[in-house]
Parts: C-alpha cells; structure tokens; sequence
C-alpha cells in the first residue's frame, strides 16, 4: 500500500509504539526476509523514502559504538537521514518543533514505554498528520497501536486498557482530521486477535469485573473493520484481510 501511493505521489508515513523497525511498520516500508533483521529494516525504511517515521528503536540506528546499539557496522542512519532531509527527533519538544516535511523521530532506544519526554500516540499522529498533508497529491499513513498485543500475549489486562485507551484517543486524531478535511478516509482494523479475552461476569459501574483468557497467542477470531470518510462502504462485508489494501 505504502509502495503504491509513493508511486502515485502521495507522501508516506508510519506511526507505531513499538520499535519503527518492528514486525508492522516493517512490512510497509522494507523487503527483508525475516522480520528480524531490524538492523537492514531500519535502512530499508530510508531506503524507501518514507516521509514521516515516528516510534522506538533508536539502538537500530546508530553505530555499534553507541552504548545499546543492537547494529555490528559503523552506520549511522541518524546521520543519513539528516543528510536526506529529515529533521530529527528524541523527545516530544523536539517533535512539535520539527519543520521539514520529512521527519525521523526515535523516541527510545527500544520500545516508548509511556515516561516523561515522550510523545504519546495521539502526539505522534497529530505531527504525522501535520507533516503528511502538506503534500498537495494526498498522503498514506500507517498508525499502529502496538504494544496491545504485548499485552494480550501477557493477559496483563490494565496494559491492554491503558493501550487501547491510547490508540483510541489517536483514532479520533485521525477522525477530527478527516472530517475537517473532507477527502481522507480513515481505516482501523487489526492483524489478528490475540489472547481470545472475553467479558464474564461484572456490574455495570465497571467493578468486579470477571474476565477470561482463551490462549497466549495470537487466535482466529475474526477482527472488525471500520471505516469513516469517502469510499467507506467498500469496507462493509466479511472479506479476506488481504483484501483490504
């Protein structure tokens, strides 16, 4: 999808909470054989050209003599990118204070983990936004709330609240957007189900809540599709995931 609208013009962008060289935003903007070679992933996304890379992973970045680098060669794609035209981010200021219309911003030296200095989410999306529609052709972006299922995988349940309560307040980032703007549609699904949780027992009020847990991984429950602005009816029905892109 990213390759497609980088080819039609659009500018591109990819948003996660985890490393920005992991599993899914890797998959829009690398080709590499095993998703774990962050190190090659990371070059590829600059490879590639896109214009908005907002996350963790820092230690994929820089060169082995930097303490925590997880790279074995002397690259320094923070160097690179700059080199490219990117301006470059570490914290939330520096982020809000970006004014090229490409952007590197790596948050931690692995994944955000929600401390002081960080930008959330919503943040990332809302300077993604910014940056990305400025480009008069329209703009691709990809926002995933990451670490949910690093929370599903764990049955850890206030995790996983706390991140979906983050991915929610993004989504209504990206639909304040579209609706202001009139021509975006936003798109929110998943790539899969992950620990089959299910509600059993509570009050109303939201206490003594009873929940339960069908498995550690990843289950084959079908995921929602939603879909909000123009051509939002072609995402009705029950269809393969691949047809979504």
């Amino acid at each position: 999808v990213l390759e497609a609208a980088r080819a039609q013009g659009l500018a591109t962008g990819l948003v996660a909470t985890s490393s920005i060289t992991h599993a899914t935003p890797a998959s829009f903007g690398a080709h590499v054989p095993k998703r774990g070679m962050e190190a090659e992933i990371a070059a590829g996304l600059l490879d590639s050209r896109v214009d908005v890379l907002l996350g963790g992973g820092r230690r994929f970045f820089v060169p082995e003599k930097v303490k925590d680098s997880a790279r074995k060669d002397k690259k320094d794609l923070i160097g690179k990118a700059r080199k490219l035209g990117y301006s470059y981010a570490e914290t939330s200021e520096e982020l809000k204070a970006a004014r090229s219309d490409r952007v590197l911003g790596l948050f931690q030296m692995k994944e955000l983990d929600n401390t002081e200095g960080e930008p959330t989410l919503t943040e990332m999306t809302g300077k993604a936004l910014e940056v990305l529609s400025r480009d008069k052709d329209g703009f691709f972006l990809m926002v995933e709330g990451s670490q949910i299922d690093w929370a599903c995988h764990d049955h850890n349940e206030e995790y996983a609240l706390r991140e979906m309560l983050h991915f929610d307040m993004a989504v209504k980032k990206a639909l304040d957007f579209a609706r202001k703007d009139g021509h975006t549609v936003v798109v929110v699904t998943a790539d899969h189900e992950t620990g089959g949780l299910a509600l059993k027992d509570g009050k109303m009020d939201g206490q003594k809540l009873k929940l339960g847990w069908a498995s550690g991984g990843h289950t084959g429950t079908p995921v929602p599709v939603f879909a909000f602005g123009p051509h939002a009816i072609q995402f009705t029905g029950v269809y393969d995931n691949t047809d979504i892109a």
